[in-house]
């Protein structure tokens, strides 16, 4: 008897093992199914971003050049000549989320300089006062003197936006955000307590809450891709997993403090840098009236043709706009020898802009060409790799850049 109970007994757990064995199988299916499901959803996500970003930066060039337009019509004592730079300053600022929606999808390549943190964060105030809603006091405080960071300037936006919406949203309604910042030097004990970083000189930014806490429990996760503890309609998982991706991959590292019913602190540090901020840098040569350079210029977006065409006549070039491609084709028929440079959007229907230039160099193999884009401006390196050396001039730009550009074009040996 007691040899088949023991027979029995270990037959029962030979079933249970295998029991347990297929419910943990099932139980990785099911976590690899839903990881793939992330993994597609991401990736239709960034198609999505591109495919908007494409779009927006075209509504956004009409703006930029129409404003510009504008103020050259207004007086400089005029009260409306600050209502105008006010629109610009915003289609700027909106530029930046173009770019932060293309590197999303991949299709924008990020920029590291040298970002005044201060600057950065003033000029956002208004956007996250809106983000928090009138029930949540948002609080500024940088420490006299804060450095400058080495990063793409819309990195810092996106790390600031989304932690400060991780805030609000643990406040549920009613609460204070406050931003700090200040330069650190950490030393090898203090930079031990931080993940993955080494000592040294940083910026020391901190966005704190006065919520109800992170649970000890699930701390250690929150950086995940795809993890939250909000409704699946309510958030993806995503805010602080991008967080953690562009302080990592800009050699800094984050610190979390958070006890029960304390509220929460974020502290980001990254690098310091000795760099100035950049300011976009004026051509060293400017065309003059009369220069007797003459620009096809080829956009089916009318509102871009005729802002950029009225950019360019500012500046002293001859301008010849064509909405279609084949009658840019056209006109280097009748009159070849007039055309300097072909400057001409990328996405045309009937033809896109490198199969035009294509085309025109066949006729004239000396055109001097330049691109417009509202793609990521590394698009001829993979699409037409023998015009990559034309350059390409990505939208929204003002009559600085377009200067800059088309006198770089030019000049090019």
């Amino acid at each position: 008897v007691r040899a088949k109970t023991a027979e029995l007994r270990r037959a029962l757990g030979d079933v249970q093992q295998s029991l347990d064995a297929r419910l943990r199988a099932e139980e990785e299916k099911d976590a690899m199914r839903r990881q793939l499901a992330n993994v597609q959803k991401l990736e239709s996500i960034g198609r999505l971003a591109g495919a908007v970003a494409h779009d927006f930066n075209n509504v956004l060039q009409a703006i930029l050049g129409y404003s510009e337009l504008a103020l050259g019509q207004v007086p400089e004592d005029h009260t409306l000549r600050s209502v105008i730079e006010e629109i610009q300053k915003s289609a700027l600022r909106s530029s930046n989320l173009t770019r932060q929606l293309q590197a999303f999808a991949r299709r924008q390549p990020m920029s590291p300089q040298p970002v005044d943190i201060k600057a950065s964060i003033e000029g956002m105030s208004s956007l996250l006062c809106r983000l928090l809603g009138n029930d949540i006091r948002l609080e500024w405080v940088p420490e006299p003197g804060v450095g400058a960071v080495l990063l793409d300037p819309g990195q810092i936006d996106q790390v600031v936006v989304n932690l400060c919406i991780n805030a609000r949203d643990a406040l549920a309604g009613s609460g204070t955000i406050r931003i700090e910042a200040r330069n650190v030097r950490l030393s090898p004990a203090e930079a031990a307590r931080i993940q993955e970083i080494a000592p040294g000189d940083f910026i020391q930014l901190t966005i704190r809450d006065n919520g109800p806490g992170i649970p000890a429990e699930i701390q250690d996760r929150i950086f995940d891709p795809f993890f939250t503890t909000k409704p699946s309609d309510k958030g993806t998982g995503l805010g602080l997993a991008i967080v953690y991706a562009i302080v990592r991959q800009n050699g800094g590292g984050i610190r979390v403090e958070s006890e029960p019913g304390q509220g929460a602190a974020f502290h980001i540090f990254l690098p310091r840098c000795d760099g100035e901020p950049q300011a976009d840098p004026l051509p060293d040569t400017l065309p003059s009236p009369g220069s007797h350079k003459t620009i096809l210029l080829a956009d089916d977006e009318e509102s871009v043709l005729l802002t950029t065409r009225h950019m360019l006549e500012k500046l002293g070039y001859q301008v010849h706009p064509v909405v279609r491609p084949h009658e840019a084709l056209a006109f280097l028929e009748r009159q070849a020898d007039e055309i300097d440079l072909l400057l001409t959007d990328v996405d045309m229907p009937g033809m896109s802009g490198p199969e035009l230039a294509r085309q025109m160099r066949r006729r004239q193999p000396d055109l001097r060409c330049l691109f417009m884009t509202g793609h990521a401006f590394d698009f001829l390196g993979e699409q037409a790799p023998e015009l990559a050396a034309c350059g390409c001039l990505p939208k929204p730009f003002t009559t600085q850049v377009l200067a800059r550009h088309v006198n770089e074009a030019l000049t090019k040996t």
